[in-house]
């Protein structure tokens, strides 16, 4: 609380605001209108995919400034025999229970703890994921070795290369899913964002989302970056790729994918008819939780320190954090399937859906979500589609009963902020035929589709 108190005043101070300073027993009286802001119109998801209506208490985590003293990476998280991204840590904490050993062996939607909050942008809500931290030790503070390593990334590029890179950024702060705190290069990049920058950025990341109207979290560590370029990528010729390796080590992977590459492929093999899709974006459709973005939402990008609001891509987590998401909306939408009544066609319009029984179905129900699922396309009785982490397979006997699959459940997944394009679908059959026109062959999770002689 005493740490709160001080983020309070050191934001009034830099705001130039005149006046008595904010004391522990004003923000500790309930009746205080600096009280931690509680937001009860969430879903709270825990171990065990439990759905409960619970309070979400926001509020501020640790962090400083100038009084944080840069070190180095030699306090370790507790050690355990596991494996992240290939990489092993050796020692074993022996106090660590086998039931946390076990978290990495379990489904995602079994570890990582979500909530399904408001936002403006995801009439459906979206998901708010938190890190599984290994335990309360969490990365070192790092501002003057990720600045420089961002600095270092710049040093050959070409003005061609800068500009690429300054387009692959854009791309993210146009979408609201980061935006630019201060350029380290003014300051020689000695000196790590102040709380005046950090919540002028973080106010206008949240304006429309959950969060909106928070306090933002100081950063307590930094994740470097580079760039890689492909010239010949027509869309994408500059990826940025994030380094979280070092974070990584302080976190579980949060579960065991069920995704299995091969059964997958089989499966979409034996689909008749086939339309593939991909959601843009994926990672960065799910919100930060407040209590990890000292941690996992400070990045040093180029000659900038750039703050996300919604999850970035790179961490061990993330690819989990995806799943156990789509798994939820998954189940939402087997339960609006299942509301439909036992006896009739085999598709239903949406309009004439039960109002009460599709509110009960919703991960976040309100009215206005409601209207939404009813203002959809048609339901099939039987939707029978694949996902394998940001990809979709919808298959059928007919191209029109997967067109049909495919419509209602890009649009209830487009209600939580997944967005697919169908204009970069891949669509097949057996025999190889793909509908008017044809296309040029494709790719299914790394494997060529050869659309002419229907070969994968």
């Amino acid at each position: 609380m005493e740490y709160q108190v001080y983020q309070i005043n050191r934001l009034i101070q830099e705001s130039g605001i005149k006046g008595e300073r904010l004391t522990v027993e004003q923000y500790s009286d309930p009746q205080s209108p600096w009280q931690l802001l509680t937001y009860s119109d969430t879903v709270d998801i825990e171990e065990g995919c439990n759905q409960n209506a619970e309070v979400f208490v926001v509020a501020p985590g640790e962090g400083t400034t100038s009084e944080q003293q840069e070190t180095t990476a030699t306090g370790t998280p507790h050690k355990m025999e596991m494996y992240q991204r290939g990489q092993r840590l050796e020692e074993k904490d022996e106090d660590l229970d086998e039931d946390v050993l076990a978290k990495d062996d379990r489904p995602p939607w079994e570890v990582i703890k979500r909530r399904w909050v408001s936002d403006d942008t995801a009439v459906l809500g979206r998901p708010l994921v938190k890190v599984p931290w290994v335990s309360k030790e969490r990365p070192p503070f790092n501002f003057r070795t990720a600045a420089r390593r961002g600095m270092s990334s710049l040093k050959r590029l070409t003005p061609g290369q800068y500009e690429q890179f300054e387009r692959a950024l854009k791309v993210y702060v146009d979408k609201g899913f980061c935006d630019m705190v201060k350029d380290n290069s003014e300051d020689g990049y000695s000196q790590p964002p102040t709380a005046t920058e950090c919540q002028r950025v973080w106010e206008k990341l949240t304006d429309k989302g959950a969060l909106r109207g928070t306090i933002v979290t100081m950063p307590r560590h930094f994740t470097p970056s580079h760039m890689v370029f492909r010239e010949e990528h027509v869309t994408t010729p500059c990826r940025i790729v994030l380094d979280y390796r070092e974070m990584n080590r302080y976190c579980f992977k949060g579960g065991k994918s069920q995704n299995d590459l091969l059964g997958v492929l089989l499966h979409v093999r034996g689909f008749k008819y086939v339309i593939g899709s991909d959601i843009s974006k994926a990672f960065c459709q799910m919100v930060s939780s407040l209590e990890d973005l000292p941690y996992s939402c400070y990045t040093c990008i180029g000659p900038y320190t750039v703050l996300w609001y919604r999850v970035s891509f790179g961490s061990t987590a993330a690819p989990n954090m995806l799943e156990a998401s789509s798994h939820d909306v998954t189940q939402e939408i087997a339960d609006i399937v299942g509301s439909l009544p036992p006896v009739g066609c085999s598709t239903v319009e949406a309009s004439k859906l039960d109002d009460h029984k599709v509110f009960k179905a919703l991960l976040r129900p309100t009215v206005e979500a409601v209207e939404y699922v009813k203002k959809g396309p048609m339901v099939s009785r039987e939707l029978v589609f694949e996902k394998f982490v940001d990809d979709f397979f919808f298959g059928g006997n007919t191209r029109e009963e997967v067109g049909l699959c495919r419509k209602f459940v890009c649009y209830i997944f487009k209600g939580h902020g997944f967005v697919t394009d169908p204009l970069k679908d891949l669509v097949a059959a057996y025999g190889g035929m793909v509908g008017d026109g044809g296309k040029p062959d494709g790719h299914v999770l790394g494997y060529l589709l050869v659309l002419a002689t229907d070969g994968l």
